[in-house]
């Protein structure tokens, strides 16, 4: 029997059969289960991305300063941030790991951003959406993002990879220090 099940952005689609631990091929299956099987003793934690994928966005940062660039696993927690969220958001990359994605959005703009972060799971491919984020002042900045998702090349556990670009970079945090 193979059942679909659509959940939200912490969450994936999947297609299996009943009791079958591996996603059925051909079915858009995007959680990747079993993909711990073959390894006796990983290094990092469930959730955690490996360092192969963390100097992947290191170098997508990199190519792009003036944006924030961050990773979150699977069940909604900043895995990395670039160095931007200092300057554009005023966070310290220290003060947004481990956090929700939640933190940093808008009230009113967090269903919005939960939707495009499921879309680009349930469809595979990236997604553009605007939203407002807040500042750790409390200001706000309007941000046009693209989120998509991406296996860990080691562990083929799915994170979701997010690129923000500020909409009037009058609004970065460092220009409203006084």
């Amino acid at each position: 029997m193979i059942s679909s099940t659509v959940y939200g952005f912490n969450d994936v689609i999947c297609a299996r059969s009943s009791g079958d631990r591996a996603p059925v091929s051909g079915t858009g299956c995007r959680r990747f289960e079993s993909s711990r099987a073959h390894h006796e003793k990983p290094s990092f934690a469930m959730n955690q991305p490996s360092p192969a994928l963390i100097k992947e966005a290191e170098r997508y940062a990199k190519a792009h300063p003036a944006d924030i660039v961050a990773v979150y696993s699977m069940d909604q927690l900043n895995r990395y941030a670039s160095d931007s969220h200092f300057t554009i958001l005023g966070y310290k990359p220290a003060e947004v790991a481990s956090r929700p994605w939640t933190d940093f959005v808008a009230p009113e703009d967090r269903t919005h951003a939960d939707l495009a972060g499921s879309d680009a799971l349930l469809n595979g491919r990236s997604i553009e959406f605007g939203f407002t984020a807040v500042t750790k002042s409390g200001g706000r900045v309007s941000l046009r993002g693209t989120a998509w998702i991406t296996p860990d090349p080691l562990t083929q556990e799915a994170f979701l990879f997010f690129h923000g670009i500020p909409q009037n970079p009058a609004d970065h945090a460092s220009s409203q220090v006084a």
